[in-house]
């Protein structure tokens, strides 16, 4: 499986892919900084194409998200990407988990201050944190949002991962065509738009397909929408 675990500096990324280490055999990747955007496309394809995901577990400190991100603050990166669509088909075709780890303004600036890092400011991270939202909309790919402000939080998202580390390979044994969020409350069928309009985007579970049965069998508590 590909753990991808992704959000802005500070939000304690490390030290949960440092805990799941302990938890699950795995290895670690971290992609260097992409000089151009066709660096990076040739950076996350042949990670993909040169990986076996089916037997073996790897942890992703970000991934492709950053490219959708980052370009917007960094001026020294002077492009937008264009291959969204094209890498979601090739994670579809793999056991992916991609984890959008957040912390409180709060926490971000106390640890902002503590560290006296260079290269993101103060007012990066508002930003930051809207660029990830508005890339959490625009992906079609299972995902899980956690806060991350303490120890406890901390424990609750490694049991959280562990949980749905399972859900995801069960899904992926199944075939299953599906992405959105794989704590949500809702299970439903229909297309982006209208799930964005309702007010329940975050809180769904989005299906493309008519494995309903399966899906109820694996997600027990989750309540379907018709």
């Amino acid at each position: 499986m590909l753990i991808n675990v992704s959000g802005t500096d500070l939000c304690g990324k490390n030290t949960l892919i440092n805990e799941l280490l302990k938890k699950i055999k795995c290895t670690t990747y971290h992609f260097t900084k992409p000089k151009s955007m066709k660096d990076a496309k040739n950076q996350y394809f042949d990670f993909i194409k040169n990986n076996d995901f089916i037997n073996n577990n790897i942890i992703t400190n970000r991934f492709h998200e950053g490219e959708w991100i980052y370009p917007m603050i960094d001026k020294s990166r002077n492009y937008v990407p264009d291959y969204l669509n094209e890498i979601e088909n090739e994670l579809k075709n793999i056991p992916y988990l991609y984890i959008y780890l957040y912390t409180s303004s709060d926490i971000i600036n106390n640890r902002l201050n503590q560290r006296e890092e260079e290269y993101i400011q103060q007012n990066d991270f508002l930003k930051l944190k809207n660029l990830y939202n508005k890339f959490n909309i625009n992906q079609s790919l299972p995902y899980i949002k956690l806060i991350n402000n303490n120890l406890n939080d901390l424990k609750n998202n490694i049991d959280n991962i562990l949980f749905n580390i399972d859900i995801v390979q069960q899904l992926f044994n199944n075939k299953c065509d599906y992405y959105g969020n794989l704590n949500a409350k809702y299970l439903i069928k229909s297309n982006k738009q209208n799930i964005l309009n309702s007010g329940i985007y975050y809180d769904s579970l989005i299906i493309n397909d008519d494995k309903i049965n399966i899906y109820k069998k694996i997600l027990k508590n989750i309540i379907i929408l018709h």
